[in-house]
């Protein structure tokens, strides 16, 4: 019915230019050494993956839906429910975690806590679904990658704002 290794691809490539875009417009703000970037580029192409497999979810459920309606074979029932409530709420909670990653990576380090709130929330709820549902481990793969990708780059100072001052001073120094 619906071409899933197709648009698997087209949203991989998707979220690869919109996170080096996203890169970029983080790095024109605020510059970022190298390996800030790479950092940045990691951080929020898993958290933009994860929001844009969701999105994609809750589109292919709902056209599944529109097209069992057309054919008069639709059933509401708690299967479709739970698809779209998960779908929805994975979103949200997502949503915000790209929204917290971009807070970090423009040098935000008490959005940190939230951060790796939100990442334990959706590790708890789409966890359980493993047994049923494998793909529910692409959700707590991510967080995970998230919260430690955020961890070791606070630990370094990667997005902090007294590194990039710190770096203006040498650099005038030498001037």
């Amino acid at each position: 019915m619906l071409e899933t290794q197709l648009i698997d691809s087209i949203i991989l490539v998707v979220t690869v230019f919109l996170s080096a875009v996203f890169t970029y417009v983080i790095h024109r703000s605020k510059p970022l050494n190298k390996k800030g970037m790479v950092f940045t580029f990691l951080l929020v192409f898993l958290a933009q993956y994860t929001l844009l497999n969701i999105c994609a979810h809750l589109i292919a459920v709902i056209a599944v839906a529109l097209i069992k309606m057309r054919a008069g074979t639709f059933v509401y029932d708690m299967r479709f429910y739970t698809l779209i409530q998960f779908g929805v709420l994975l979103a949200i909670i997502n949503g915000y975690l790209f929204r917290s990653v971009k807070q970090i990576c423009l040098g935000r380090e008490q959005r940190f806590r939230n951060l790796v709130k939100a990442c334990c929330l959706q590790i708890l709820i789409s966890l359980p679904l493993f047994p049923f549902n494998p793909l529910s481990l692409l959700p707590v793969i991510t967080s995970v990658a998230i919260m430690l990708l955020v961890y070791v780059a606070l630990r370094k100072g990667i997005f902090t704002r007294k590194q990039t001052l710190v770096g203006l001073g040498q650099e005038m120094q030498l001037a």
